[in-house]
């Protein structure tokens, strides 16, 4: 494939998005965990076994839930591996282990912009923009960095070309870091498309 950019097809695929369930739990469980660990401190304080058992059985049920409320949602982890120019310049233990990383599925970051592989043979470009009034020349100029970024990374290191040779090649432009962050739009052969 001469053009990285360029798709094979016209074909989309929607973020998965995370069920408004999940959102309202990663709103609400730090504030609750917390009501929680006071409940069981005021009862152990002031003698009061039953606020006690309830504080401990609200901050338990929290916790528990944080442990497998993920998975239920489909909210995975991913492993994520930051490194910066010097990095890159100098080939050390770093960019290393990030490239290893990357290659068994992590993402590596490098000013901005993360890389992944996703299924279909893709190699996914995610940039934020810490807004959700994103206009098209601002989106424009976000996909700009991340190709410039893309470019650089390919050229500095083999490793790197090599595990992206022949996959499909998209920039998903997000509004922002948290579990609430919506993609604003995808650029795939120079255009955009809007998902909101």
């Amino acid at each position: 494939m001469d053009n990285p950019y360029q798709t094979q097809d016209n074909t989309t695929r929607d973020v998965a998005k995370v069920p408004f369930w999940y959102v309202y739990f990663y709103h609400a469980y730090w504030p609750t965990w917390c009501v929680g660990v006071v409940l069981f401190a005021v009862g152990l304080l002031a003698s009061e076994p039953i606020l006690g058992w309830i504080g401990f059985g609200i901050a338990g049920t929290m916790s528990i839930s944080a442990y497998f409320l993920p998975s239920l949602a489909g909210v995975t982890h991913r492993d994520h591996a930051w490194i910066d120019s010097r990095n890159l310049r100098w080939k050390d233990d770093v960019f290393r282990d990030a490239l290893s990383r990357f290659k068994k599925g992590g993402t590596i970051v490098l000013d901005g912009v993360a890389f992944g592989f996703r299924p279909g043979n893709e190699i996914a470009c995610g940039i934020v923009t810490g807004t959700v009034d994103l206009d098209e020349i601002s989106a424009r100029r976000a996909a700009s960095h991340a190709k410039e970024v893309f470019e650089r990374l390919k050229a500095e290191s083999v490793e790197f070309a090599t595990a992206v040779e022949g996959r499909l090649f998209r920039i998903s432009i997000v509004s922002g870091y948290e579990l609430s962050a919506v993609e604003l739009c995808r650029v795939v052969d120079d255009t955009i498309e809007w998902k909101r």
